[in-house]
Parts: C-alpha cells; sequence; structure tokens
C-alpha cells in the first residue's frame, strides 16, 4: 500500500507537470502510465524545479499485478482488452485465476472501468474523430491515470482493513490510526508475523 502512495503522488505531480505544459510535443505517454511518471519526475522534472520533498524508494512491489490489460481509446466501444482480446466472463474468471488473489484482481479491474468510463465519455460528448486524440494527450491521460489509480488503492486498503479485522491479526492500531480508516504500516504487519509464528511453534510444542 505504501508504494500505492507515493505512485498517486508521483502521478499527480506528472498530473500538474502535464496540464501546465500542454503544447509539448515530447510529453509521450508510455504502456505502463506508472513507470512513464516515474521516467518524466526523475529525468526532467525533479532535477529542473525544487519541489518539497522527493519520492522515496524505486516502486515496484508491493501488490503490483502484471496483466496484459487496457482499454481500447482508439474506438468508441472503449473495451477493456485482456491479452489482447475484448474482457469477456470467461476471461475474466481467467484473469481472477492467473492474478490468484481476489481483491488485487477486482482491483485492477475497476481501475480499468475508470479509464473505460473516461473513454465512454470522450466518444459520446465530442466528435468520434477526435475522441481519441484528446483521450491521448498527456494531460488527460494523466487525469483518467490518478482517478483510476486513487480507486485502485482504496479498494486495496479496504480490503486490508476487512481482513484484519475480520481475521483477528493482532493489530494494535495507534490512536491516530483508530480514527483516520488507516492501514497497518509495514512494520506492525511485520510484528502481526512474528506473533503469528511465535503461536504456530507454541502449538507444535516449541519445534
Amino acid at each position: 500500500m505504501w508504494t500505492y502512495d507515493e505512485r498517486e503522488a508521483l502521478i499527480e505531480m506528472y498530473r500538474q507537470y502535464a496540464h501546465s505544459n500542454e503544447n509539448r510535443q515530447e510529453l509521450e505517454w508510455e504502456a505502463s502510465p506508472p513507470a512513464m511518471v516515474e521516467k518524466q519526475f526523475k529525468e526532467e522534472w525533479a532535477p529542473k524545479r525544487t519541489i518539497p520533498c522527493a519520492a522515496k524508494g524505486g516502486g515496484g512491489g508491493g501488490g503490483d499485478v502484471q496483466t496484459e490489460m487496457y482499454v481500447d481509446t482508439t474506438n468508441p466501444k472503449c473495451e477493456i482488452i485482456y491479452n489482447g482480446h475484448p474482457l469477456a466472463p470467461d476471461t475474466e474468471a481467467e484473469f481472477q485465476l492467473r492474478t490468484g488473489c481476489k481483491p488485487l484482481a477486482d482491483a485492477t479491474l475497476e481501475h480499468e472501468k475508470i479509464h473505460q468510463q473516461h473513454c465512454l465519455t470522450a466518444y459520446s460528448g465530442t466528435d468520434p474523430k477526435l475522441a481519441a486524440r484528446i483521450l491521448g494527450t498527456p494531460a488527460n491521460m494523466a487525469e483518467s491515470e490518478l482517478q483510476a489509480h486513487i480507486k485502485h488503492r482504496d479498494m486495496l486498503a479496504e480490503q486490508i482493513r476487512k481482513i484484519v479485522s475480520e481475521h483477528n491479526c493482532g493489530w494494535n492500531p495507534t490512536q491516530g490510526q483508530m480514527y483516520s480508516g488507516a492501514i497497518p504500516t509495514p512494520a506492525q504487519v511485520q510484528k502481526m508475523k512474528d506473533r503469528g509464528w511465535k503461536a504456530v511453534q507454541s502449538l507444535a510444542g516449541g519445534k
């Protein structure tokens, strides 16, 4: 989750950057939006600007789901494409199985549905010949990615809180965490894991 929060901050920075440089042709969006955000942030924006703080860590890990899934913005149907084909009930089931974690799969699908809704809105509200170009501007793609990423992150956080609550994982939240809807920190998760292993060893007779 901390990687998701960090990435959200980078996407927000890039969104602001893209909006303020809408006429620059060299602003291009690669296949992986988060990768593009980090590339622009590290190579172009950060070296030339003074910012309050720099992002920590190198990204990656922390629950990333690698998929061949995207929204086809070149078609008014705005279909979600998975492994080269429109997403259908059977391929969605395959994706759920391949991901191996329903909360992660659900969050990824909802992420793409945000992009899909933006695509459908663009085609219904403008000349279809211009919609793909409008959707493809760095500023609009950054805005869409930010909204989709926030949805993705919030769904995962909700499931983490649910799992911790329902399975009596032994989380002892701080007072601030109790009132902020927070999730366990990495250090707190490690403590829960350590207590779990000690309980297992105790039940096994100390072996």
